[in-house]
């Protein structure tokens, strides 16, 4: 079975979307968030930092098309 990584942070969730990683579940909200589960991958560390360290680079269009796509996995989820 393969290692998940999970968050409650809606626009990292959209970036590692963006970088390749997928959504395995989405549990109801905790405390009025969503925790989001991924599978992880090898890289995922660093992609965390350097989105956490305004270092990521990205097509800013390509970015708001995953915030999109996750927006509407949320509500066709239940969540």
């Amino acid at each position: 079975m393969a290692t998940e990584f999970k968050t409650t942070d809606f626009y990292l969730v959209a970036y590692l979307l963006l970088e390749g990683m997928r959504i395995s579940r989405v549990d109801s909200r905790i405390e009025g968030r969503s925790v989001f589960y991924l599978v992880d991958q090898p890289n995922r560390d660093e992609l965390v930092k350097r989105y956490l360290y305004g270092e990521a680079r990205v097509d800013p269009i390509r970015y708001k098309e995953c915030i999109q796509r996750l927006k509407s996995f949320k509500h066709n989820t239940g969540d």
